[in-house]
């Protein structure tokens, strides 16, 4: 999760330090802090009982329901575009990595607010550079590993949650796609 780097206020609309939650931004606020501004969302139950201590009975269900609305967002996604093999032309052996921006409310409602079909992990700083590794050698793991070794169905797919599981009809290239 990444934090605007100033208190947002919508009447401040000439400060994008309030608006903006690019880390490439924030860091050029005075006293930026990795810490306060790149969270995990691991640690929504921590800034819920911080920042709506009222609700820290249900913080785990919260940070569940984010996690879920997050999935279906994903699957509605791709499912809208599964016959549209010119924006999405999954090919067999072979995998894309997508990275999809979300912005949560103060309801825990959650939005998608874009796709990036290249995402820039350059930009992600150090305290997101181990979630990255694990992104790659589980993506690798997932997708090389499982060829390899033929590994059933029941393989773990360990930090992976699959959310799109369906061939595309309108693919040309035999393909199908699994989005974890």
């Amino acid at each position: 999760m990444l934090l605007a780097a100033k208190k947002y206020n919508i009447l401040d609309l000439d400060n994008i330090h309030r608006h903006l939650t690019n880390t490439a931004r924030a860091i050029e606020v005075e006293n930026f802090n990795e810490e306060l501004y790149i969270k995990l969302l691991d640690d929504l139950p921590d800034y819920i009982s911080k920042y709506y201590p009222h609700l820290s009975d249900s913080k785990e269900s919260i940070k569940q329901k984010v996690l879920d609305q997050i999935y279906n967002i994903t699957r509605e996604i791709f499912t809208a575009y599964e016959n549209e093999y010119t924006i999405f032309s999954p090919m067999s052996n072979c995998f894309e990595l997508f990275g999809l921006d979300f912005i949560i409310d103060d309801q825990f409602n959650v939005y998608l607010l874009e796709i990036n079909p290249g995402p820039d992990f350059k930009q992600t700083g150090d305290r997101l550079k181990q979630l990255i590794t694990n992104l790659w050698n589980q993506t690798l793991s997932l997708v090389v590993d499982r060829e390899i070794y033929r590994l059933d169905d029941d393989y773990s797919y360990r930090d992976f949650t699959l959310v799109y599981d369906k061939p595309w009809s309108s693919s040309q290239f035999n393909g199908g796609m699994s989005l974890c």
